[in-house]
């Protein structure tokens, strides 16, 4: 399984080691391949037991990184008749390891976040670029893998569009959710939040528990501190709300990125609002369902793993209107999602619809909160079609056997 080709681990990275990690609680050898010692922070929260290979190779382009792919998968096959190998992005790694697999006849796989993005690749220069100097070109491996996956369902223009550019088989497959309790994992993997109080070093447990002491509801973020996520546009949003709303309250902040100073800056001059910013933080899935709600501001999105988990955790979720959010949201589920709206629009429209969410939100508790004594208004232990939702669809048992049908298919195949 090759790791994404990036020098900061993100989301493509966990993925990748977390779905290598469900598979093999599976029983399937997986070793995971990469060339960036980088890579390594990727395998916190359950992901240790997968192995990692770092290639030596020398230099991203060129006969001899290929050879050097060639060789590791010629020594991973040795005794082995099944083997697939499978690519986490569009990146030059990838389609150096993808190429010398389809050389030795292994079976091979390429994941894309969402089915623009083949399209973004193949009107791309660096499509025509050369795997090396008298290899083929980049958009030429691709069309020689078995399978091309993306995180979204396609529509049928884009099924036809993608089946004359890249003849590979399309499919839709989405990410997994590994949440402590949705899966056979180790002992030592997290366990859900104790009911005495969290942890000491868990940041977001400490500031649901402050939260909740001052008598504020609580709003969690978890992204990267980018343009494209909205994260400063949202802060400023719940730090101009009308004064009572900002006391009934706050928003948490979790991630890292290049708006993180902006960020740190705007709060500084707000002075004690309603926005705190933790930072990076690990664990944070053990939360989601303790928050009143999780919010997704993003201009665009392929499978958004926070959403997803916010769903599986039964959260309620306000999101913007973007393609990939929907995928995630059934319709049966309408109490439990709210539309941030048009995601270029947040100055314009956000607050009121964000004042609308969080008075909606308010309004339901007190019923909850009458029916059962429960001041606060926390939700029961009813039926919650959100979170039944999100474990049928991205629970690893599902998205695990959805991948090894495809990788049964195609070594029968033959990697066709």
């Amino acid at each position: 399984m090759g790791v994404p080709e990036a020098h900061r681990v993100g989301g493509y990275e966990r993925q990748a080691f977390r779905l290598a990690a469900a598979l093999a609680r599976r029983g399937v050898a997986v070793r995971a391949v990469t060339h960036l010692l980088e890579a390594e922070p990727a395998r916190e929260g359950g992901a240790a037991e997968v192995p990692l290979d770092v290639l030596p190779i020398p230099g991203r382009r060129g006969g001899r990184s290929a050879l050097a792919c060639a060789r590791y998968l010629l020594r991973r096959r040795r005794g082995r008749r099944r083997l697939v190998v499978h690519c986490h992005a569009l990146a030059a790694f990838s389609f150096t390891l993808a190429y010398a697999a389809q050389r030795l006849g292994i079976p091979t796989v390429i994941k894309v976040a969402t089915a623009g993005d083949i399209d973004r690749f193949c009107d791309s220069p660096f499509a025509d670029r050369p795997v090396h100097r008298f290899g083929p070109r980049l958009r030429d491996v691709l069309k020689r893998c078995g399978a091309v996956v993306t995180l979204n369902a396609l529509s049928e223009d884009e099924a036809r569009r993608h089946l004359q550019r890249v003849p590979s088989r399309v499919l839709p497959l989405s990410n997994l959710v590994d949440l402590p309790d949705m899966d056979g994992a180790p002992e030592e993997r997290p366990k859900g939040p104790a009911r005495e109080g969290p942890d000491p070093q868990d940041a977001v447990g400490r500031a649901l528990a402050d939260a909740r002491k001052e008598g504020r509801r609580c709003a969690l973020m978890v992204n990267r501190l980018e343009a494209r996520k909205n994260t400063l546009r949202l802060a400023r949003l719940f730090c101009d709300l009308p004064e009572e709303v900002r006391r009934r309250w706050r928003l948490i902040v979790v991630g890292r990125g290049d708006e993180e100073e902006a960020l740190r800056v705007h709060l500084k001059q707000r002075g004690d609002g309603p926005v705190v910013l933790l930072g990076e933080q690990t664990g944070h899935e053990r939360w989601l369902g303790e928050a009143d709600l999780f919010v997704l501001a993003s201009e665009r999105e392929g499978n958004p793993n926070g959403l997803m988990e916010a769903a599986a955790s039964g959260a309620r979720v306000l999101v913007t209107d973007i393609p990939g959010a929907g995928d995630c949201l059934p319709a049966t589920a309408r109490d439990q999602v709210f539309s941030l709206g048009d995601p270029q629009a947040l100055e314009t429209t956000g607050r009121e619809r964000l004042l609308a969410c969080l008075a909606a939100i308010e309004a339901g508790a007190a019923r909850v909160g009458a029916a059962h004594g429960d001041g606060m208004g926390h939700r029961s232990g009813a039926p919650d079609p959100l979170r039944a939702m999100g474990r049928r669809l991205f629970g690893p048992d599902v998205v695990c056997a959805r991948y090894l049908w495809l990788y049964d298919h195609l070594l029968n195949r033959g990697g066709r």
